[in-house]
C-alpha cells in the first residue's frame, strides 16, 4: 500500500508542475534544442533532424512536427535553404513571450 501512495504522490507533484507551468512542452523543446546543439557545437541546425532527435529522446511525449516548428520559429530565427530545408539559426534567438492561462 505504501508503494501506491508514493507513486500517487509522485504523479500528483508532476501534475502540479505541469499545470503550474503553462508552457511545459514548449520549455522542454527549447531546452532540448539548446543542449543538443550546444553538445554538437552547431550554430545552424536542420530543423527536421533536431525534431527526430527530440522524438527519439522523449518517445512518450506526443509532440507533432508542426508544434515543434511553431515553438522553434517563435524562439529562433529560421530560414529555408536552396534545397527547401528549414534551418534553425541558433545564434539569433528571439525574445520569448509566455502566456497566462485564463482562470475559469
Amino acid at each position: 500500500m505504501e508503494h501506491k501512495q508514493e507513486v500517487y504522490a509522485f504523479w500528483a507533484k508532476e501534475a502540479e508542475q505541469i499545470a503550474g507551468d503553462c508552457g511545459y512542452k514548449a520549455h522542454q523543446i527549447r531546452e532540448f534544442v539548446r543542449e543538443y546543439c550546444k553538445k554538437l557545437q552547431l550554430t545552424e541546425a536542420v530543423e527536421y533532424a533536431v525534431y527526430k532527435e527530440f522524438v527519439d529522446e522523449f518517445p512518450s511525449s506526443k509532440i507533432t512536427k508542426n508544434y515543434f516548428h511553431t515553438v522553434v520559429a517563435k524562439s529562433w530565427e529560421t530560414g529555408i535553404d536552396n534545397k527547401n530545408i528549414t534551418i534553425i539559426k541558433l545564434n539569433k534567438q528571439k525574445v520569448t513571450k509566455s502566456r497566462k492561462r485564463r482562470k475559469i
